[in-house]
């Protein structure tokens, strides 16, 4: 049983960049300071896990990469897909979502007041990150 529960454990989708399976994170460019970032998982891989990776990429790509202190959430997609699974009626959902952001320097814009600061977000997910990367 437990052998099985860690093989299991092991077929979860981690925390990486997308890889040949197309599972993991990405993001696009769309300007200067606008991005849109993906996470898409196998089907192992609850919604929960997915979006609490997103939210990670989200923080991770505007304070470690980019050297700014805020992001917004501009919009949020689920691009879950259900895959028929046989002739027997069953499927499998794998979860994927993206959102766009927007990332900002410096003070919380007061524009958007929802806006996330990235180092509290990755220090509030730190400890759920660190059993799920690759």
């Amino acid at each position: 049983m437990v052998l099985a529960l860690i093989f299991l454990a092991g077929c979860v989708t981690t925390y990486h960049p997308k890889d040949f399976a197309g599972f993991g994170f990405e993001e696009v460019n769309v300007d200067g300071d606008t991005y849109v970032v993906y996470f898409r998982a196998n089907s192992l891989t609850t919604p929960d896990v997915v979006s609490k990776y997103l939210l990670y990429r989200c923080a991770e790509l505007t304070l470690i990469e980019k050297g700014y202190d805020y992001f917004t959430v501009v919009e949020s997609e689920d691009m879950s897909r259900v895959v028929s699974s046989g002739c027997l009626g069953g499927s499998s959902t794998y979860p994927g979502f993206s959102k766009t952001i927007k990332i900002f320097k410096g003070r919380k814009p007061s524009k958007y007041e929802n806006a996330y600061e990235a180092r509290t977000v990755m220090k509030n997910l730190e400890d759920f990150m660190r059993g799920n990367r690759f």
